[in-house]
């Protein structure tokens, strides 16, 4: 089922600026529809979600108009902010972990995917992709030349010169592929994924570039989160996104900008001999047990001691996809909303062989930098 999430209540900024932004009477109504055009499929989930009476039409029109409610719906979505009508992400919750649901991502085939966690939601699809996929994507991220990988504020050097392999957060090679239209491969890929997570194309069009990352025995990347934890600093929420800025590097993140991942959709593109599996040691602790958790293993994050446990396990398979949340859904603005601190996860050693993996993010704009475009955008 889609849902939104907890609803919290409305700050003072937040509630003058939707006052504000919905009393502009700027007219969007062709907006509606030019969105409708381009992704029916999201639109369509829209209507059912806020008009389960059927009152509006296609076009976000009132079919009765003798019915007052139905009049209101279609006022509201034809003024207002444009972030309060069709950019509404959406928010996927299974009812049970190891809950099966049969999805349709390519013409003709259905693909199972099973929830591993419910919060965050997390949810794995084998042979999301084909063998020749997953080969073209490794083969193109081998020509764009591997470099060493950092880490969002994080010095992987200095860490390097002070620490022994497994305390240094992240040892692997890495490269971006930048989203181009002409690929075919890539972006068939890509219109998977809007199926997969439900999410409208644009975002995903909008989104960062691909980050391919390959692993060698003894690489891991230890407990992180894919999103800035606006829990821990409440300023950063006044900055912009990072993928609406140019900012100069993952150092740059909390003082230029603060990440936006609003799902995470992760790839599997090799078989691994032996290691490399994702965890995530925080899925589905209630918040009481986590500061037990972190007072008891302060190391709880290094996943090169503490991979397994009670942590949410996937192992590496060629062909297989996972995908999960780093926020909430703002349920004011349909928006991406609060972080989610249980998305904490990180890649366990690889102890034979070879890892390569995908990283495809959604990037979402907040309330209150909805109008800046992202500087993705293609």
């Amino acid at each position: 089922m889609f849902v939104g999430s907890q609803r919290h209540p409305l700050s003072i900024a937040k509630m003058l600026m939707v006052i504000f932004l919905t009393t502009c009477g700027l007219v969007w109504s062709h907006q509606v529809n030019q969105y409708c055009e381009r992704d029916s499929d999201h639109c369509s989930e829209l209507l059912r979600l806020e008009d389960p009476h059927g009152y509006l039409d296609k076009h976000f029109k009132c079919k009765y108009p003798e019915v007052a409610e139905c009049q209101q719906m279609a006022a509201f979505y034809d003024t207002g902010p444009e972030y309060q009508r069709y950019e509404h992400v959406t928010y996927f919750e299974p009812d049970d972990v190891d809950e099966e649901s049969d999805i349709i991502v390519v013409p003709g085939k259905t693909h199972t995917m099973i929830s591993k966690a419910i919060y965050p939601p997390i949810y794995e699809v084998e042979d999301f992709l084909t063998d020749e996929e997953c080969d073209y994507i490794i083969e193109r991220a081998k020509a764009s030349g591997m470099t060493q990988s950092g880490g969002l504020g994080v010095n992987i050097n200095v860490e390097s010169q002070s620490k022994t392999s497994e305390d240094v957060s992240r040892i692997s090679q890495q490269t971006l592929l930048y989203i181009n239209e002409n690929d075919k491969v890539v972006n068939s890929i890509l219109d998977r994924v809007s199926k997969l997570t439900r999410m409208p194309r644009k975002y995903i069009q909008e989104s960062e570039a691909i980050q391919v990352v390959s692993y060698e025995a003894g690489g891991h990347y230890h407990g992180h989160m894919d999103t800035t934890d606006t829990d821990l600093d409440e300023d950063l929420e006044e900055l912009p996104c990072c993928h609406q800025t140019q900012c100069q590097s993952d150092l740059d993140v909390g003082s230029c900008c603060r990440v936006c991942r609003y799902i995470t959709v992760l790839l599997y593109l090799n078989d691994v001999d032996e290691g490399g599996e994702t965890a995530f040691p925080l899925a589905d602790f209630p918040d009481k047990y986590i500061q037990e958790i972190a007072t008891e293993t302060p190391d709880f994050t290094n996943l090169s001691k503490h991979c397994g446990g009670d942590s949410v396990i996937v192992k590496p398979k060629k062909r297989k996809a996972i995908w999960w949340y780093n926020h909430e859904k703002d349920a004011d603005t349909g928006l991406i909303g609060a972080s989610i601190p249980h998305s904490l996860h990180g890649g366990c050693d690889v102890k034979k062989g070879t890892k390569w993996v995908a990283n495809i993010w959604i990037n979402v704009l907040p309330y209150n930098h909805w109008d800046k475009p992202s500087v993705f955008n293609v």
